[in-house]
């Protein structure tokens, strides 16, 4: 059952971009050749994750995901482990979750770990660019 074109999912971004964002913490975990990104999905959490460059592996430590793959949607039950191939992933947290991408890498400075994994989308780059201003102006001394 095809749900999502996969081509949309910028205009999806964008309108989940609109709206009040959950808080999804996210832990970094490095050893000898790896990178592993840990994020924590909340029940009922809905997101767009950034355009992956390379196919990687992934675990679903806990919870209950429905993922969006090659437009269509399945359902991941921890413990679960794949590989993903490149390009974006959207879910939906059923449950608490708890979702690793792992990465090949010896680089521990997360934006070059960003730079040599990730795409960020311009809809992303631009509502990050935007937030970066609102809060500059806010933070701004008053002028005497």
């Amino acid at each position: 059952m095809e749900v999502v074109d996969t081509n949309n999912l910028e205009d999806i971004e964008a309108q989940i971009l609109s709206q009040e964002q959950v808080e999804c913490p996210v832990v970094h975990h490095f050893g000898p050749g790896v990178y592993m990104r840990e994020a924590l999905f909340p029940a009922g959490s809905l997101g767009i994750g950034h355009k992956h460059k390379h196919a990687h592996m992934c675990m679903l430590l806990r919870g209950k995901l429905a993922m969006l793959v090659d437009d269509e949607i399945i359902i991941l039950e921890a413990p679960y482990i794949y590989t993903a191939p490149p390009g974006r992933k959207m879910w939906y947290a059923i449950e608490d979750s708890s979702f690793l991408n792992i990465l090949p890498t010896e680089e521990t400075d997360l934006l070059k770990i960003e730079e040599q994994f990730v795409e960020k989308s311009d809809t992303y780059l631009e509502h990050e660019e935007l937030s970066a201003k609102f809060i500059a102006a806010v933070n701004k001394e008053p002028e005497q």
